[in-house]
């Protein structure tokens, strides 16, 4: 009914938003790339249970899907710079322009029709998007901590979200939505692990692991994936 829907998105932005505070405390101590690897790892072991294993029979449209699935994976690469640079309110409110966002991609792509009433809250919302973006412009970086070009990468990352999810919309007719994101987080694996083998056999990395470190990777993998499902 209405009253859980409203529980659930609540619940959804409270764990969700939660992401770009831990992402922030925990590269501070871990590098980037193998922030992102763990943190993948652990939502690909959450999803793994959760969808038949014939699904991974290799075809013409899991291989799409792969290929689709890098988009979001770039996303998460630019948040993690952009985090980084600027403060993690910011980054969160970026990313509540992603319905917006979403809706044009799929105007433009799929040729889905507006009402006025709609168009006029997309323009407002995107708006109130770049203002957030050109902030620090704005406000000289003396009432914020924040810098351009974080905020750049992120909405830039926030694009690449949006269009993943406006692309992987097809997917679903063969897919489940806990597969598609499996999908996306193997290739999150792979992907950080190119770029960070030498840190993930090397030992002596681990000493570096913090306890609010484990404790942020341990949260975005857990509670990121379950605020995607709420």
């Amino acid at each position: 009914n209405g009253q859980k829907a409203i529980l659930a998105i609540l619940l959804s932005g409270l764990l969700g938003g939660g992401n770009a505070v831990f992402s922030k405390l925990g590269l501070r101590d871990i590098p980037s790339f193998v922030f992102i690897f763990w943190r993948f790892l652990i939502t690909a072991l959450i999803l793994l249970p959760f969808f038949p294993k014939k699904m991974l029979k290799v075809n013409s449209s899991l291989k799409r899907l792969f290929i689709v699935s890098i988009l979001p994976v770039i996303n998460i690469l630019l948040f993690v710079y952009g985090v980084q640079r600027t403060s993690a309110n910011i980054a969160t409110m970026i990313y509540t322009s992603t319905p917006i966002t979403v809706a044009i991609l799929s105007s433009i792509i799929l040729n889905e029709k507006f009402k006025s009433k709609r168009i006029i809250g997309i323009i407002t919302g995107f708006l109130g998007t770049a203002i957030i973006v050109l902030l620090p412009i704005i406000e000289k970086k003396t009432a914020i901590q924040a810098d351009i070009l974080g905020n750049l990468a992120i909405f830039i990352g926030m694009i690449f979200f949006s269009l993943y999810n406006v692309l992987s919309k097809k997917f679903h007719e063969d897919y489940s939505s806990v597969f598609i994101t499996f999908i996306f987080a193997v290739t999150a694996i792979f992907i950080s692990a190119f770029f960070a083998w030498k840190d993930l056999i090397n030992p002596s990395i681990f000493l570096q692991f913090t306890f609010s470190g484990l404790a942020s990777i341990v949260y975005v993998g857990i509670f990121g994936t379950i605020a995607l499902y709420v």
